[in-house]
């Protein structure tokens, strides 16, 4: 057993991507996996329930994302530290929480694709877009074929477009984009703000993004820019890789104390309102749920799950490599509360129930601003978290 949990945590501290399942094409999406959430002392709750138009539509389906996109989009010029100003600042909106809903709120942000003003959730979590089936027949976006994928009743398949002209609110445009076909739950999240699609990690490649929750506010700096200005104010500075196969970034989360060991691989997805880990990483990072509390959650496969519920749960995540050995912690988040247990979703990471994996989401990230650097080489990634 010691053996084995040795094997474990030293894949997690090389993050070479080795331990994700690589035969897996295409990321599951997290539909409000940790999104639409009741906490119940009873154990007792219900799915969220949306609506499309008149008809009330349950949200426990789960969809499929889009295959990965493993080439680094490119920006419209060269950064230069220099630069002292984003190139685009757009404002983000927060939407309305549903009822029962606990953790952050959800984000979106104005667009226009083919000249039709659109609103697009941002969430880290994707690997690069996701439009709904209105959308993609309104402005008959090209096929680019389909994809098989889970989804709660088993095998699914969806199909693959090409969205082309794609201007954020602020006038920048972006590249060409490959985008799964899908409704998603969030999309009937806010009825004043109805959702289009989504806009995935891959999709700020060519640029420093940085997520200021608190002013409301998304910016995209050029390739270095957005890094000279985050390390200029302080903000921490966290290592991780781009994921093979998924095309999202992986981070560690260090074990308690100051060993500088890896205890699990971290996941940074604003596309989810609250965080959680699998059993692995509770062990890992030596969280105890609190006994009789648990909340709903939904899971990858379309199923409602009861989960634990662990309470003021510290989350280290690793920095710059020791001389000694191991990482140093750049920075350390925590959460009121952490759902635990093996969420399909987690498995979908990680491949297997066994490895430890944690979903950073938005009650955590929120409280923060963040910056994801963009970045050529997949084994070195940066992420910039404020200091608070």
């Amino acid at each position: 057993m010691a053996a084995r949990m040795h094997r474990l945590l030293s894949a997690v501290a090389s993050l070479d991507g080795s331990h994700v399942r690589r035969s897996r094409r295409f990321l599951l999406l997290l539909v409000g996996v940790i999104g639409q959430l009741s906490i119940q002392e009873d154990l007792v709750g219900n799915c969220f329930t949306g609506a499309t138009g008149s008809r009330p539509r349950r949200a426990c389906d789960s969809t499929v994302l889009a295959a990965s996109r493993r080439d680094v989009l490119l920006g419209t010029g060269a950064g230069l530290a220099t630069d002292t100003k984003p190139v685009c600042e757009v404002p983000m909106r927060r939407l309305s929480r549903v009822q029962g809903q606990v953790g952050g709120q959800f984000v979106s942000i104005g667009a226009v694709i083919q000249g039709e003003s659109v609103e697009l959730m941002l969430d880290s979590g994707l690997s690069e877009a996701l439009v709904t089936p209105d959308l993609a027949r309104r402005l008959r976006l090209r096929s680019l074929g389909s994809a098989q994928g889970e989804a709660a009743g088993g095998a699914e398949t969806v199909q693959l477009v090409e969205v082309t002209d794609v201007s954020l609110a602020c006038g920048e445009k972006l590249p060409p984009l490959k985008a799964a076909v899908t409704s998603f739950p969030q999309e009937a999240v806010d009825t004043n703000v109805p959702l289009s699609g989504m806009l995935g990690f891959q999709a700020f490649q060519g640029y420093d993004a940085e997520f200021d929750f608190s002013a409301g506010k998304l910016r995209l700096w050029r390739p270095g820019a957005g890094v000279a200005m985050a390390r200029a104010q302080g903000m921490r500075e966290v290592q991780g890789v781009l994921l093979p196969e998924l095309g999202i970034l992986g981070i560690r989360v260090m074990q308690p104390g100051s060993s500088g060991a890896a205890a699990a691989l971290g996941i940074v997805d604003t596309g989810a309102a609250f965080s959680a880990m699998n059993d692995a990483a509770a062990r890992s990072l030596r969280v105890s749920p609190e006994p009789g509390v648990a909340m709903m959650v939904m899971g990858v496969d379309g199923r409602p799950l009861k989960l634990p519920l662990a309470k003021n749960v510290k989350l280290p995540l690793g920095g710059a490599q020791r001389e000694a050995g191991g990482w140093e912690t750049a920075v350390t988040l925590a959460t009121d509360a952490t759902a635990v247990g093996n969420l399909p979703a987690l498995a979908a990471f990680v491949g297997d129930e066994s490895k430890p994996c944690v979903l950073l989401g938005l009650d955590v990230l929120s409280q923060r601003r963040i910056l994801f650097a963009s970045g050529d080489d997949p084994r070195k990634q940066l992420l910039f978290v404020d200091a608070k």
